[in-house]
């Protein structure tokens, strides 16, 4: 298992994961499925391209988490790729955009 560590994401933010399929010798494979479970859907969504050569980790909503993410992959010849990657993923609230500053009412001093 190879362990991508964490990262903590903003509402608003997203980060993108790279696939590099290879043999036990280190030569690249081509034709690997790569498909993430075990995560939080409220939490996060993540698109696996076309390709299967990236992912994209999306920030959904609320505040939460660690979500583990689980990316595992298929070979062309159906069999399961031994090695699969983890990503914990911690949604926190993104940066302040407006102060919501608002004028009270004008009072007498004590």
């Amino acid at each position: 298992m190879s362990d991508l560590g964490s990262v903590t994401l903003g509402t608003n933010q997203q980060v993108p994961v790279t696939f590099a399929p290879a043999d036990a010798s280190g030569n690249p494979v081509a034709g690997v499925v790569i498909a993430a479970s075990g995560f939080d859907a409220s939490l996060l969504s993540v698109a696996v391209a076309a390709d299967n050569l990236s992912a994209m980790i999306s920030a959904n909503g609320p505040v939460g988490g660690p979500s583990t993410v689980t990316f595992s992959g298929t070979n062309a010849d159906g069999s399961a790729v031994p090695d699969t990657a983890t990503v914990a993923v911690t949604v926190a609230a993104a940066g302040a955009v407006t102060l919501g500053a608002k004028l009270g009412t004008v009072q007498n001093k004590p």
